[in-house]
């Protein structure tokens, strides 16, 4: 083979808009879209989405927020339009609104607790309507309190056996929490106040351990002492501008700031983990940013949010825990919400879609490679490649790539946007999987395969210029699994 061979085989850096143009790292990627990392740094498709439900009463003009219950009943919880709804496991949708008259389009919050006087297990609060409860079977009710009155918050979360509500209107700074063991008993006293004359509203609340976290729009505070309220303040300068950005994991509660990216909070610290991608963060719509949803889920961290091209949610950034990398996907979600279908199975997550046709999607489903039925583009941008000399011009006599799928190679040179199209569906016809069975010509232990090879491709794509740097970039639409294992350069240096 002609030229000097490098090899690049880790792609765990993920998206990095934040570095100059031949700054970026030889595993991290100018862009992508709907792919993610390995842990062995293979870049990889991501799983796609599937319709769990989309035929709901009234035709709401679509669904602004979801919650998953397994208390009382197993369904998931549903507003759009006027109405609240519950979603079988079968993904088929009751309207449980009743009688009640509920405001169109709000954002609901709900939470799991105690049954009390008849009322719960559900209940769930938007700050305008009144607060409500759902037995499990039925429709809704006012939720009402046996001791003082139930707040009319925004905010809402169970934790040590009591319920906090805050983004009541009358008291934008105050927290209110219940009795010990009784979601209707409010007394009068059990109330903090966070900073109220600084001009900042409580924007939201979580759980943490055995802590509760209340964030303003640039504070956080932590309250240590659940029976009282007690608390201390954890940043003065850093807040939350989402309270759906919100989300636990194992490493502490993830959330989205205002202006200066996203952050995981413990009970000691805040952490900024998106330094890689402030400008995409940056570039987030300032009066939509208050609708970014976050969750946690198999190791990732999701957020969905809104460009400043978009109306409502239209990108997922994905932040892989295991790899500390970011990825970026094209579908969304108004919320999101982890559910277990069944008693024995595993938390699955779902997303609502606050789009014109409303419907209801259980996201990244294993082996699962279009969205709603539908191909998606997937791409992979690489760094600038100027093989520690920039200055000087090369030749790719080749590039060598080995992985699977229908994948299109683009080539970009000189630090320039424009990218060209320099050979298409490279892996066609190499894959090596021989679809033989195990010990002869019978199948072995039921009616798979036993042993074969999985799919491996290669591919070589020649004569591919002169230029100081280059760039690569994998594409595909198709509706299958795509992987891209390694690419190897051939260079020879030239005289400038």
């Amino acid at each position: 083979m002609r030229g000097d061979p490098v090899r690049f085989v880790d792609f765990r850096g993920g998206l990095n808009t934040k570095a100059a143009p031949y700054l970026v790292a030889e595993n991290e990627c100018r862009d992508c879209q709907n792919v993610v990392s390995t842990v062995r740094g293979s870049i990889k498709k991501r799983n796609g989405n599937t319709t769990f439900c989309s035929s709901f009463t009234g035709t709401p003009p679509g669904i602004t927020s979801l919650y998953g219950l397994n208390v009382g009943a197993t369904v998931l919880v549903a507003a759009g339009g006027t109405k609240l709804y519950s979603i079988s496991t079968g993904g088929v949708s009751t309207d449980i609104t009743g009688a009640a008259s509920l405001t169109s389009g709000l954002r609901w919050e709900f939470i799991s607790a105690p049954t009390s006087g008849g009322q719960g297990p559900l209940y769930g609060v938007n700050g305008t309507d009144t607060p409500k409860y759902w037995s499990g079977a039925g429709n809704i009710a006012d939720w009402t309190a046996s001791v003082g009155s139930v707040p009319n918050g925004k905010y809402i979360t169970y934790t040590a056996n009591r319920v906090w509500i805050a983004g009541t209107v009358s008291n934008p700074s105050r927290l209110y929490f219940s009795d010990l063991g009784d979601p209707r008993s409010w007394t009068a006293t059990n109330v903090v106040d966070f900073d109220p004359n600084d001009g900042q509203s409580i924007t939201a609340i979580a759980r943490m351990g055995a802590y509760l976290l209340v964030f303003k729009q640039t504070k956080c505070f932590i309250v240590y002492d659940l029976n009282t309220g007690a608390n201390r303040a954890l940043s003065t300068g850093v807040g939350c501008v989402a309270s759906r950005s919100v989300a636990e994991g194992p490493e502490g509660i993830y959330f989205l700031s205002a202006d200066q990216g996203v952050f995981v909070a413990t009970p000691s610290k805040l952490t900024n983990i998106s330094d890689n991608v402030l400008p995409t963060l940056a570039s987030l719509a300032p009066a939509l940013r208050t609708n970014a949803a976050g969750v946690f889920y198999n190791n990732h961290y999701y957020l969905s949010c809104a460009t400043s091209s978009g109306s409502r949610n239209n990108i997922v950034l994905d932040y892989d825990s295991t790899t500390n990398s970011w990825w970026k996907h094209n579908n969304t979600a108004s919320q999101f919400a982890l559910w277990r279908p069944t008693a024995a199975g595993a938390v699955e997550l779902y997303a609502a879609q606050d789009i014109a046709t409303p419907i209801v999607d259980k996201c990244y489903v294993d082996s699962i490679f279009q969205d709603n039925g539908t191909n998606f583009l997937t791409y992979w941008t690489g760094p600038w490649l100027a093989f520690k000399q920039p200055y000087r011009r090369k030749r790719l006599r080749q590039i060598h790539v080995d992985g699977h799928g229908s994948i299109d190679t683009y080539l970009g040179t000189d630090f320039l946007t424009s990218l060209s199209l320099v050979a298409t569906d490279i892996f066609s016809g190499s894959g090596t999987s021989t679809g033989t069975t195990f010990g002869d010509s019978t199948i072995f232990g039921g009616s798979g395969l036993f042993g074969d090879a999985f799919p491996q491709g290669q591919d070589r794509i020649y004569s591919l210029g002169v230029a100081r740097a280059f760039s690569v970039q994998f594409q595909s639409i198709s509706a299958t699994d795509i992987e891209i294992d390694a690419y190897t350069t051939f260079i020879t240096l030239r005289a400038n």
